[in-house]
């Protein structure tokens, strides 16, 4: 059954339900009971699928900024709208761009690269070398079939803050040729696909990664790394979309409390639900395979203390840009401009 079919076959389903004299019917399904009893809820289950059939049946994109903005007083805020698509691809064992819906992309990148994306009657070519927010429509554009790059390493960067902290202290300048990246905190779909597809061209290519010294930096860094099983991040054919290559450069939770001087007053005290998360990426396969991160891991619940990249500026307000990164890539063999 293709998916405007089965589309189609839960909304017949659904009305049957509500229709329907037949109560013990609906109490043995507990799902369906459970959205019945809520007409909010259900207004809005159907709203989204009405949403997807159209975009599914004309062949294009619907975001779900558009979805909130179609009926805004119904959906009241935009998060709303994350739980029940994602309830939708469990449902229907998709992932979100095979039901056509897409996210606003949060790529930024600033660099060496030239990109020509899209069909070949309809090819445009995009220079990098200033931020550029935004470059495809939706996370399945992701079509390049011509990439020049010409850096000699691409870094991963957690925040927007940092990313422009580092572009405003002249990081760039300093290491170019190179490409920054960042997605503003977890990583979404189309961001994930664009280093995943860079990175297998490019694959000689430095790909590193640096993010706060906590719980969810760590988990970013895995998103990044080794995917997600929402299947809502998934790729068409449902597979997680992972950049092996990426190594963890920083800011380690073991250098807090040892290599780098970060001021006490500095250092944040981890959350009964930061331990929960760490206690529950220990359990996950792929961390055994990588003592460094499980190393980190364990050192956050040893401690109990976190720290934000920010956390350096208490050392002096370039140590980052200029002491701190300069020796991670120093390291990696990856020399500055005016390196004597």
């Amino acid at each position: 059954m293709d998916v405007l079919s089965r589309i189609e076959a839960v909304v017949c389903e659904l009305l049957q339900f509500l229709k329907s004299d037949d109560s013990d019917k609906v109490k043995e399904n507990y799902p369906v009971r459970t959205l019945l009893k809520n007409p909010t809820e259900f207004t809005r289950f159907m709203v989204i699928l009405k949403m997807m059939h159209e975009a599914v049946r004309e062949n294009k994109f619907v975001t779900k900024r558009s979805i909130y903005y179609s009926n805004p007083i119904l959906f009241k805020r935009q998060s709303t709208i994350d739980p029940i698509v994602s309830k939708i691809c469990q449902n229907f064992n998709l992932p979100r761009c095979a039901l056509k819906i897409s996210a606003s992309p949060k790529l930024t990148i600033h660099g060496d690269i030239i990109l020509k994306a899209g069909v070949e009657d309809s090819l445009s070519r995009t220079n990098c070398m200033s931020i550029i927010e935004r470059i495809f429509q939706n996370e399945t554009d992701i079509n390049l079939t011509d990439i020049e790059c010409t850096a000699q390493f691409i870094l991963i960067i957690e925040k927007d803050t940092i990313f422009q902290k580092l572009l405003n202290e002249n990081f760039y300048e300093k290491f170019k040729p190179c490409l920054l990246v960042t997605a503003k905190g977890y990583p979404d779909l189309l961001t994930r696909k664009f280093l995943a597809q860079l990175t297998h061209i490019y694959s000689r290519m430095p790909i590193i990664g640096i993010f706060d010294a906590d719980p969810h930096g760590l988990n970013v860094y895995c998103t990044y790394k080794y995917g997600t099983m929402n299947p809502t991040m998934k790729d068409a054919k449902g597979n997680p979309v992972r950049i092996p290559n990426l190594q963890l450069c920083g800011l380690l939770p073991s250098e807090i409390s040892s290599s780098v001087p970060i001021k006490e007053t500095q250092l944040l005290s981890i959350t009964k639900n930061d331990k929960t998360l760490l206690e529950t990426m220990q359990k996950r396969e792929y961390i055994q395979h990588e003592p460094q991160l499980l190393k980190q891991i364990r050192h956050l619940l040893f401690t109990e203390k976190k720290a934000e990249l920010e956390a350096l500026n208490s050392i002096h307000t370039r140590y980052l840009t200029h002491e701190y990164l300069p020796d991670k890539l120093l390291s990696l063999g990856i020399l500055p401009n005016d390196y004597q």
